[in-house]
């Protein structure tokens, strides 16, 4: 079979894509997609642990904590001991993160209307669908 068939290659292809499109529109604010990603993990009024924050957004920590350096260092979040734990540490949104949120998420939402505009919302949920549900399949079935 061709590869361009392969749903590896394709899935692959469109998220570069998107990746390189969201890129480019939050560029101005200084973020990365990823970086975006991890912020919009964080609700103003929480401090999310690290392993609760590499679990909503599916990055390992060795992946998550330069990612958190970075957003640390450009004054969008701190991290701020935890007062139950004191090996834990927890991650907050900076007064200054959260007033520069909403137009990261509002940029974000841009993406996301123009798709939905683009392709319409039942093309959209059949997508979302089916990439659940590939992300669920387990590799020992694949390889079976």
């Amino acid at each position: 079979m061709d590869t361009h068939f392969h749903l590896c290659f394709q899935v692959g292809r469109v998220a570069r894509q998107l990746v390189s499109h969201y890129n480019r529109v939050l560029a101005p604010l200084g973020l990365t997609t990823t970086q975006y990603f991890v912020l919009a993990a964080i609700k103003p009024s929480e401090q999310p642990t690290m392993g609760e924050l590499s679990a909503r957004t599916y990055l390992d920590n060795s992946t998550l904590t330069p990612i958190v350096d970075r957003l640390e260092r450009d004054g969008w979040i701190e991290r701020v001991p935890d007062p139950n734990d004191r090996r834990a540490v927890r991650i907050a949104l900076t007064s200054s993160g959260q007033a520069r949120l909403p137009a990261a998420r509002a940029r974000g939402d841009a993406v996301e209307h123009a798709m939905r505009a683009a392709l319409g919302d039942d093309m959209i949920t059949s997508l979302t669908d089916g990439l659940r549900r590939v992300a669920r399949i387990e590799l020992d079935q694949l390889e079976g």
